[in-house]
């Protein structure tokens, strides 16, 4: 589960864990702040969903996969 207590990965001896599976994009929540930060990214830069929800959900689940 991304940002959840395993999110940060675990190491398990042996074949105690011999896969991982990701389901979803940890995409930032909705609310004024992120919202107000991807308006201004998109007046700046013109892709302000990329830049403040997009890059980062992917992150999060390279991050999560070890990477």
């Amino acid at each position: 589960m991304l940002g959840g207590s395993f999110a940060e990965g675990i190491d398990l001896p042996g074949k105690l864990l011999i896969g991982a599976f990701i389901a979803t994009l940890g995409m930032p929540q909705f609310n004024r702040i992120n919202e107000e930060v991807r308006r201004r990214m998109d007046a700046t830069f013109g892709e302000g969903y990329e830049y403040t929800n997009l890059f980062l959900g992917i992150r999060k689940v390279v991050q999560a996969g070890g990477g």
